[in-house]
């Protein structure tokens, strides 16, 4: 095995993305009995070199060593913008350790299959460093280098222009970076050049060494493992009650697109509305998804100019945000997530592949779950699950 496939390339348990530690910590203190299965699901196709999975399997043996460090643990318990977790729940994370048992790795040719399962706490953590695992491991197998002189004038320009712009935005791309060196390196460059701008990063690990907010709520895993629990029907409302009840009504930015957002604006009413602080566009059309977000206000004489709206699906030019800024800046308080266009605009094809909720076991029963997207080629789940849930929401 090359040299480089035996040395750690994630070296902190932080390394991973905020909303992956507030759901664990609801996981943790409200559904500890749950078991959930995860897989990969490789949208782009891509095929992976011979021996892929032997090195990939020895990654996630190394990141199963990791656990945090004194000044990590001290760092969760008083940094300003890590208070809403809960000091029990940090006490835990100091002794935690991923299980790399919980993950099955195997290759036949060029398509590899991941499988993660185990209780929900004890996994939840694995799905970001994996993906940026693999990642990073196949542009080193592939042998893909970064096109330095690119990336710094990509940099520049895209962060000239934004900044310019007055738009607000947040470095999200861990889970698709080309490596952490580059997403650092990002980072790094941001809280240097963009000011204000720049609201924080994802990545925990991140926002501590450079001393910016770490940004994230949920994820749509939350509402879909709700709906094992509580049924389809009620998925989004239990899992926003169950969020706003974990948090104190804090990190109040919800994720309306599990069962598309046309359901969530349907179904979820004024108790909730007014009390989210905004909504995060993942998926579809961001310009009617924005009209029908404020129509949803408006039903309850709620304002939005109070509201804030991230926008985090494929933000991957300037002109998108500028554009986006001005037609809606004024409507509501309107921010952006930037994932793959931040963490690997180097050069290289990023990989176009996820890690999602496959199915849970509830109280010993095997239940399949959903995602259905407001883009339709991001629907994730069993085929019958898929079917399932676009009846009993009677999703057109």
């Amino acid at each position: 095995m090359a040299t480089f496939m035996r040395t750690p390339l994630i070296t902190s348990l932080l390394d991973n993305d905020l909303y992956k530690f507030t759901m664990m910590q609801g996981a943790w203190r409200q559904y500890r009995d749950l078991v959930v299965e995860y897989n990969l699901t490789n949208r782009g196709q891509t095929p992976f070199p011979e021996g892929f999975a032997e090195a990939l399997r020895w990654q996630i043996s190394e990141v199963g060593k990791l656990q945090l460090t004194a000044t990590e643990f001290n760092w969760l318990k008083t940094n300003e913008h890590t208070q809403f977790f809960r000091p029990e729940f940090v006490e835990f994370l100091r002794t935690f350790k991923l299980r790399s048992k919980d993950v099955k790795v195997t290759q036949r040719g060029g398509e590899i299959s991941l499988r993660i399962k185990g209780p929900w706490f004890r996994t939840i953590l694995w799905e970001v460093p994996l993906l940026a695992l693999v990642s990073e491991l196949y542009f080193k197998m592939t042998g893909q280098e970064v096109n330095e002189e690119y990336f710094q004038t990509s940099l520049k320009d895209k962060t000239r222009k934004l900044t310019e712009a007055g738009a607000k935005f947040a470095e999200f791309g861990t889970r698709r970076r080309y490596s952490h060196a580059i997403q650092e390196r990002v980072v790094a460059y941001m809280v240097e050049n963009a000011g204000n701008c720049f609201v924080g990063t994802s990545n925990v690990y991140l926002a501590m060494k450079y001393g910016v907010k770490s940004i994230g709520t949920q994820a749509h895993e939350w509402f879909m493992a709700h709906q094992t629990m509580f049924g389809t029907r009620l998925a989004n409302q239990r899992g926003l009650e169950s969020w706003l009840d974990e948090y104190d009504g804090g990190l109040a930015i919800a994720l309306p697109d599990t069962f598309t957002s046309d359901v969530f604006f349907r179904d979820i009413g004024k108790n909730i509305a007014q009390l989210l602080t905004g909504l995060r566009q993942d998926s579809g059309n961001p310009y009617s998804f924005t009209e029908k977000a404020k129509a949803w206000y408006d039903r309850f004489t709620l304002a939005t100019t109070d509201k804030s709206l991230v926008y985090s699906d494929s933000i991957d030019s300037a002109e998108k945000v500028i554009d986006l800024l001005k037609t809606f800046g004024e409507m509501f308080r309107v921010s952006f997530g930037i994932g793959t266009w931040f963490s690997n605009d180097v050069g290289v094809k990023p990989l176009n592949m996820v890690i999602k909720l496959l199915r849970c076991w509830v109280k010993g029963k095997l239940v399949n779950v959903a995602k259905i997207s407001d883009n339709p080629g991001k629907h994730n789940g069993e085929a019958e699950a898929v079917e399932r849930t676009i009846a009993e929401l009677e999703i057109k």
